[in-house]
């Protein structure tokens, strides 16, 4: 996928999440009390799950978690799997959600953690 000719123009705002329109994707969120939203766009096709090098600091909606004391090894590299695996084991349940998101921001060594649940009805 070559994100570097991704154009932005006005979507249709009714129809909500991500939806394809012939050739587009259009993108639709209600976010109340917030000032931005950001999509984030991946390969699909290289199937490669990122890996996070300990030490990092973790972040939740709750704010930072002190996770020192859990096990993690110096050096080792883990993937979001495997870290919301750990965070779990510690009752951190908010890390059993059906959507994982971790996104590393590399000039602070932080992970940002969010997850979302899909329930009917």
């Amino acid at each position: 996928m070559d994100i570097t000719n991704i154009k932005i123009t006005r979507g249709n705002p009714l129809i909500m999440g991500a939806s394809v329109i012939g050739n587009k994707v259009n993108f639709a969120i209600t976010a109340k009390n917030t000032s931005q939203c950001k999509v984030i766009l991946y390969d699909r096709e290289t199937g490669k799950e990122e890996k996070f090098k300990y030490p990092f600091a973790l972040y939740t909606n709750g704010g930072c978690v002190d996770i020192r004391e859990f096990g993690f090894e110096d050096g080792k590299e883990y993937t979001g799997n495997e870290i919301a695996k750990i965070m779990l084991q510690h009752k951190f349940y908010e890390f059993s959600a059906e959507r994982k998101s971790f996104k590393y921001f590399k000039e602070d060594n932080v992970i940002y953690y969010s997850g979302a649940d899909f329930k009917k009805g």
